[in-house]
């Protein structure tokens, strides 16, 4: 059932930035270095998932940990989408709509990914860490196909009415999943327990490294977001349009995460790294080939090669993030360093590309060049890392 929830999120989430995409490019008409900014604004919340972490690891509510927290966080999403469904110009109101979306998204995200932490063995990282973003592009896959066509079809309002309904089913989702069962022992841990293990983990020079890499590391598949933007703005394209024919990106991201991420449990994530970031800029340079009237197989062409690439990408930075994690903390870390991959991608990426495109004649894709350094830079810092090898096994001691 965590699968299925992965499915509800996917399709929420991606069909919430098609509606991003095409209000911010041909609504409301931004250049990029405007639509850059809003991207970070509206995310902010994404940037403080580890005390939602935390406060799921702390404070139980009824017998339960996780789950009760992603019910909250999906009814806060209920009035926040009838108020988005009926605004159409760009002002304070629609900026502070999308933020108190963000933080559901950030109390349900973040707390669930503490739950997969419970229930996965190191040996097994990758697989989930696959599996989910499989799940995920799963769920995208089918929100670029109706989501576009119901915004076709009636309007935009209706749609955000059926996206707010597939959030509200991630709350339902949740509620059929299997939470480990804790001891009253475990359940009145003392707060010095866990300061012992926030202190280990903050004086850690493996925590110091790890948020350096992937804060560098994961700025690279930040252009993700701009992904629309190009296609709209340079190959003259509509959000419905290129909606639909990134499908294709989804469906390839779900191969790139599941088979990096059965590699990874094979040989480490370490031994992938240099290869799944190649592959990565390569699929980013035919970005040079996005123009007004390219055909459309050349259109799938470059954007399943650039999901495949993606999923790739994804899968290191996902999979240290898991090893880190103190099983005492583990919803706090691992929420944490989702906090910084966040952070990455929407700050470091969309800071740096949104900077560079005010550069006259910096016109997409060019921009997307300016986070090339901070990959180079991670495959560096990634050689000082203490990754998991084969062998290396750490099993999660048994529920009681």
């Amino acid at each position: 059932m965590v699968a299925l929830f992965y499915v509800f999120q996917g399709f929420y989430q991606q069909s919430l930035s098609v509606y991003q995409a095409h209000m911010l490019n041909e609504v409301f008409l931004l250049d990029v270095a405007k639509i850059a900014l809003v991207n970070f604004l509206v995310i902010l919340p994404n940037y403080l998932k580890m005390f939602t972490g935390l406060l799921s690891d702390r404070v139980p509510i009824g017998k339960h940990r996780r789950v009760p927290y992603i019910v909250i966080g999906t009814l806060i999403y209920i009035p926040f989408f009838i108020v988005l469904a009926n605004l159409m110009n760009f002002n304070a109101l629609w900026v502070v709509t999308m933020l108190a979306l963000s933080w559901g998204w950030a109390l349900v995200d973040g707390t669930l990914d503490a739950l997969t932490i419970d229930v996965t063995p190191d040996s097994k990282l990758g697989m989930m860490n696959g599996a989910s973003w499989a799940a995920r592009s799963v769920g995208s896959v089918g929100a670029t196909l109706i989501i576009a066509s119901i915004a076709a079809a009636l309007s935009w309002k209706y749609a955000l009415y059926v996206i707010g309904a597939v959030a509200v089913l991630q709350g339902i989702s949740a509620l059929t999943i299997k939470e480990p069962k804790f001891s009253s022992q475990e359940e009145k841990r003392s707060w010095t327990k866990d300061k012992a293990a926030l202190s280990r983990f903050f004086k850690g020079k493996q925590t110091w490294l790890t948020i350096v890499f992937i804060l560098l590391f994961n700025a690279g598949p930040g252009i993700y977001a701009f992904m629309y933007t190009l296609f709209i703005q340079v190959g003259g394209f509509t959000a419905a349009e290129i909606s639909v024919l990134s499908s294709a990106a989804f469906v390839a991201m779900i191969i790139g995460v599941l088979l990096f991420g059965r590699i990874s449990d094979k040989i480490g994530a370490k031994k992938i790294l240099l290869p799944v970031l190649v592959l990565f800029w390569i699929s980013i340079c035919t970005f040079f080939l996005v123009k007004p009237g390219m055909s459309t197989g050349l259109v799938i062409g470059l954007l399943s090669l650039f999901g495949f690439a993606m999923g790739g990408a994804m899968t290191p930075g996902g999979r240290i993030s898991m090893e880190i994690a103190d099983p005492e903390i583990s919803g706090f870390v691992y929420s944490g360093l989702a906090s910084v991959s966040n952070l990455a991608q929407a700050g470091v990426a969309g800071l740096l590309i949104g900077l560079v495109s005010r550069i006259p004649g910096a016109v997409l894709p060019i921009p997307f060049f300016a986070l090339l350094p901070c990959s180079v830079a991670a495959i560096i810092i990634a050689r000082k890392l203490d990754w998991w090898e084969p062998g290396k096994e750490d099993e999660p001691e048994e529920a009681v």
